[in-house]
């Protein structure tokens, strides 16, 4: 009776283990002093209130940045 419950046991796990969704992978990168227009993938917006751009536009190369945001997914509205 206790090899019946041990394998009841070890099956359960296995087939649990097995199941188990896989789990997101999550980056959170927090900046200090970089505004909203300085990482590569937003500096293609930022104009003027006329509609000119910018002349910072793009200054700041971010490849890896962008190539994550291009990717993923981006939450570019942090309240505290």
């Amino acid at each position: 009776m206790k090899n019946l419950w041990l394998i009841c046991l070890n099956l359960f796990l296995v087939v649990t283990c097995v199941l188990a969704a896989p789990r997101p992978n999550i980056i959170l990168v927090m900046d200090d002093d970089m505004g909203w227009g300085d990482p590569g993938y937003n500096s293609k917006t930022v104009t003027y209130a006329d509609g000119t751009p910018h002349p910072d536009q793009g200054w700041i190369k971010t490849p890896t940045m962008d190539a994550m945001a291009a990717e993923g997914l981006r939450f570019d509205r942090f309240y505290s």
